[in-house]
């Protein structure tokens, strides 16, 4: 039987073949006034990349969602202010749930960038703060939610980016950190439903605050194993105001963008690993960890166990720039495998995700793209035990997008949010994309960025993924210029759910109605003194001939945060036959027969050396 490698080999050996084909034959009837190699925007594909796409009969569609934010109560709209195509401006903003106040239901905070960088001070001052703070949103159980940003403490007026929930003081209560261009924040959680601005005495403010701080997106991790979360902030670009004046175009990749808009035309910031002291403070150890990427435009990163040796690894997505593929070699050292992991590829990386989709138990990577360069999915090839030419275990990744349905859909669209989430409970991780685009187009003699339709991609196995958007989404989510997004089952009937917000819109609470008769489980891992959440963890979920396998904190979506529950699609299973977990402690247990249809808490009695 073949092994993974040798299937993905054989396939693309099949494709390379058809490759060949569609390329002569193109070349031979193309007309000779066309420029194969000048792509442009909106664009039809031609060429070889016909032969890779999937269509799906409609009757086997499952997926099907509701736009709910209106009746759940969200009444939120991203930068209540006039653009002035400025590069900061329109990255963001992101979306994250986690459950602040611990009485079992997942809330949202979702960023807001409360106005243009050129207003003047006094129009500033004149800013509604109710209009332009990011909110939090207190789920109230009965599908509702309630807008409680001001008794909490979080009402203000910030250049948001992105958030991420994390308990540092182990305390049992989810944390706020939150990136700006600016100084970033870090609010702690008082378990009375108020936070406090930490950021000066905690030290989490940025290393370019004098100069300005263009953070992006966070990620929380225990990276040396010590049960206190540590915290890794991925940066941009230098980017100053007052420096940019030229009104003219710059190249990004093969394409005239503005010189304002383009990130190329900026050098970029090092990355921040917070090592967290235990005291509440943390200090900045990136550069000598070796995870700084100072060549990294970066947009996002994502703690993932590579190699199942129980120690969280780091992939960090950089805008025109290599991605950084970090393997933690213990003792607060890391080592860049970028060029030999053969998943470091130079593009614009924006949005992460991760799943192990074949279920050989090493994560999968999907990275979303600009532009006309695909999105990639990284297959982790670990499991094949390939040695290299000195006997040693081999870590690398195969691209294998193209041949799952998800490579040349995504040449016409700017990918950022995304995540893979079993919507239907079949037992196969789905895929979702937000898009927007980042060139403009004038309307009403405006220039406005163009809007673009979202993915949903249906698992089929191993005929892989079909998009199926305009069918499940229908008209919930009309086509808009979308940036963060994040998932979780708000409601609680066993469904993932979906809220994604675009630049200059609105927040969207995308309801999962799919109608289906498959059962799923959910687990919640918690540790009793340290690192609470479980930061971590690995989990095999085991239903007769079946594994699947799942990390806990693995996923970061674009400058947003996805729900911390493992929600597990179980087909016509009734049942968990038995979850092994090997805890971020380094100890491993073993639960029996848990039943279908509900969320299961999972209680560590956790020892640190």
């Amino acid at each position: 039987m073949l092994n993974k490698r040798q299937k993905l080999l054989l396939k693309w050996g099949v494709l390379g073949v058809m490759g060949i084909f569609a390329t002569l034959l193109f070349l031979v009837v193309r007309p000779k006034s066309i420029d194969p190699s000048a792509l442009q925007n909106g664009q039809k594909v031609e060429g070889l990349t016909h032969v890779l796409d999937k269509n799906l009969d409609t009757k086997l569609v499952t997926l099907r969602f509701s736009e709910r934010s209106k009746q759940a109560g969200i009444n939120f709209k991203h930068f209540n202010d006039t653009r002035h195509s400025l590069l900061p401006e329109d990255m963001g903003s992101g979306v994250a749930f986690g459950d602040f106040n611990n009485d079992g239901l997942v809330d949202i905070y979702v960023v807001n960038f409360a106005h243009s960088i050129d207003l003047p001070l006094q129009v500033i001052a004149d800013l509604s703060q109710q209009k332009s703070s990011g909110k939090l949103y207190k789920n109230l159980g009965n599908g509702t939610f309630e807008d409680v940003t001001q008794t909490a403490g979080l009402l203000q007026q910030q250049f948001g980016m992105g958030a991420s929930w994390g308990d540092y003081d182990n305390d049992g209560w989810l944390d706020l950190y939150l990136t700006h261009y600016g100084k970033n924040q870090l609010f702690h959680n008082d378990g009375n439903g108020h936070f406090v601005d930490v950021s000066k005495m905690a030290n989490v403010e940025g290393v370019n605050i004098t100069t300005g701080e263009f953070s992006s997106g966070s990620t929380w991790g225990d990276y040396d194993k010590d049960g206190w979360i540590d915290l890794y902030v991925s940066n941009y670009v230098d980017y100053q105001r007052h420096l940019v004046s030229d009104p003219g175009l710059n190249k990004q990749n093969s394409m005239d963008v503005s010189y304002q808009l383009n990130p190329s035309t900026y050098q970029p910031q090092a990355n921040i690993l917070y090592h967290n002291n235990g005291d509440g403070t943390f200090t900045n150890v990136a550069k000598q960890a070796g995870v700084d990427n100072i060549s990294g435009r970066s947009m996002g990163a994502m703690w993932l166990d590579f190699n199942n040796d129980g120690w969280p690894d780091l992939y960090v997505a950089n805008d025109v720039s290599a991605n950084g593929v970090f393997l933690n070699l213990g003792q607060g050292h890391f080592q860049d495998i970028g060029a030999s992991s053969l998943a470091a590829d130079y593009r614009g990386a924006m949005g992460l995700a991760s799943g192990d989709i074949d279920n050989d138990s090493d994560p999968e990577i999907f990275v979303t793209h600009w532009l006309a360069q695909e999105n990639a999915f990284f297959m982790n090839m670990s499991a094949d035990g390939l040695e290299d030419k000195n006997g040693k275990w081999r870590l690398f990744f195969m691209d294998d997008a193209d041949n799952l349905g998800l490579g040349q859909i995504s040449l016409k669209t700017v990918g950022w949010a995304t995540g893979l989430s079993d919507f239907d409970n079949d037992g196969l991780l789905d895929l979702w994309v937000v898009n927007g685009d980042t060139l403009e187009e004038t309307i009403d003699h405006v220039p406005t960025l163009k809007a673009q339709p979202m993915h949903l991609f249906q698992n089929q196995t191993k005929q892989g993924f079909f998009e199926v958007g305009q069918i499940a989404l229908g008209d919930a989510l009309p086509n808009f210029v979308g940036r963060g997004g994040a998932s979780a089952d708000f409601n609680q009937d066993g469904l993932v759910d979906l809220a994604v917000q675009g630049q200059s819109g609105t927040l969207r609470l995308l309801q999962n109605t799919a109608a289906q008769t498959n059962q799923w489980v959910g687990l919640q891992l918690r540790q009793k003194q340290h690192n609470r959440f479980a930061l971590g963890a690995r989990v095999e979920v085991i239903m007769g001939a079946e594994h699947h396998f799942l990390q806990t904190g693995a996923e970061n979506s674009y400058l947003s945060q996805n729900e911390d529950i493992l929600h597990i699609g179980l087909g016509q299973h009734t049942k968990i036959d038995t979850v092994k977990v090997n805890w971020p402690d380094g100890q491993t247990s073993e639960t029996h027969d848990l039943a279908a249809n509900q969320l299961h808490v999972l209680y560590h009695e956790d020892k640190y050396e």
